[in-house]
């Protein structure tokens, strides 16, 4: 692994619906990644459930929907800082965005030198949906993959690379 430890893989959401697509990413990560020792791994329902997991050490990658306007299923990648993440409410399913809460980290002092966003469009935000959308259940394995290849290789992408196809 070439990320430096810890590795913090961290999916923002709930169980419901579409906005439940980066605790999937993490559960198919537990399941591929295992008891590997260097690789922390968490489900929050919100992203300023991170300030509570950073220590300003090793590597965070978040995975979170968005609703930017593209078409579902459709996977982002940001290098932070990336002034694509930037914005009143940041293109985030969540009242306070993934890029309020890394800004907040940085000012505490507590935000890893290497951060990796993973954003997933979704087709809504309904809280009382109970499955995903099909194309944004299609996006979650592309992203795992994504994922997997960062930890082993984080150098071979650029920050306009989006990652998973």
């Amino acid at each position: 692994m070439t990320l430096p430890p810890p590795v913090r893989l961290v999916g923002c959401g709930s169980p419901c619906g579409d906005d439940a697509v980066g605790w999937r990413v993490i559960a198919a990560l537990r399941a591929a990644v295992g008891d590997e020792s260097a690789v922390e791994l968490h489900a929050l329902a919100t992203p300023d459930g991170l300030l509570d997991v950073l220590d300003g050490r090793g590597s965070l990658v978040v995975v979170d929907g968005l609703m930017s306007g593209a078409p579902p299923g459709t996977v982002q990648r940001f290098a932070w800082p990336d002034p694509r993440l930037r914005g009143a409410a940041g293109p985030s399913t969540h009242g306070l965005s993934v890029a309020t809460v890394l800004d907040v980290a940085a000012s505490l002092r507590c935000l890893p030198p290497r951060v990796v966003v993973y954003g997933v469009e979704c087709d809504g935000a309904d809280p009382a949906a109970t499955d995903m959308s099909p194309l944004v259940a299609a996006a979650v394995p592309a992203v795992v993959q994504a994922i997997l290849r960062e930890i082993a290789a984080p150098t071979k992408h650029s920050p306009s690379d989006p990652g998973a196809s």
